[in-house]
């Protein structure tokens, strides 16, 4: 099946190929660093979370977005819907983290921020590429 779907596939690490039961091009960091995202994103889907995440992007005068979760993990869109806003929104959530290191789900590096705008860079590329109704 030929489906444009795969290159963004491919660059996050939720498409591998496998021959004979092995998996052939696995791109661990890709997966880890997209559940990262979204163990940390789950955090602020009540609105306490989210109005002081809110606060802290005001000091850090970085824009004030909803993150939406990627319930679907299959589809690259959803994936590209929650690390868009997030990548926007990183000096309030990197501060947000300094402020709050007793949180769990906010152990996302700065390198690993670096790498989530490139991921969002690539499906934002991929999304431009695809034909209409294949859009990223």
């Amino acid at each position: 099946m030929h489906n444009e779907d795969k290159v963004g596939a491919s660059a996050i690490g939720s498409l591998v190929r496998s021959a004979g039961r092995r998996e052939v091009n696995p791109f661990p960091g890709g997966v880890a660093l997209v559940a990262a995202f979204r163990e940390w994103a789950k955090a602020f889907i009540y609105e306490s979370k989210r109005a002081d995440l809110h606060v802290e992007c005001a000091k850090e005068n970085s824009p004030k977005l909803h993150i939406t979760i990627d319930k679907n993990k299959t589809r690259v869109a959803a994936c590209k819907t929650m690390l868009t806003p997030m990548c926007r929104m990183n000096r309030g959530l990197k501060r947000h983290r300094d402020d709050n290191p007793i949180m769990a789900a906010c152990k996302v590096s700065d390198a690993q921020f670096q790498s989530a705008a490139e991921f969002e860079a690539v499906l934002t590329v991929t999304g431009e590429i695809t034909p209409h109704c294949c859009r990223v």
